[in-house]
């Protein structure tokens, strides 16, 4: 159970600086669904996985609709 939390843990890790990298970079104080999606796609590690998951359609839709 202690090595599955270490590998979570990392992963939230990894995606959080993403996220917050990307905000930065769109100079926006708060993060929303459009800086997650962004941070995912633009991820080497992350992008051609999240390319092919239905999540990426879904959250398409909601960053271009605001």
């Amino acid at each position: 159970a202690i090595y599955v939390t270490t590998v979570m843990e990392h992963i939230a890790e990894y995606l959080l600086t993403a996220v917050a990298m990307t905000a930065e970079h769109e100079d926006t104080d708060y993060v929303r669904v459009k800086e997650v999606f962004l941070a995912l796609i633009d991820d080497i590690q992350l992008g051609d996985v999240f390319h092919r998951m239905d999540l990426k359609d879904k959250m398409e839709v909601r960053c271009w609709l605001w």
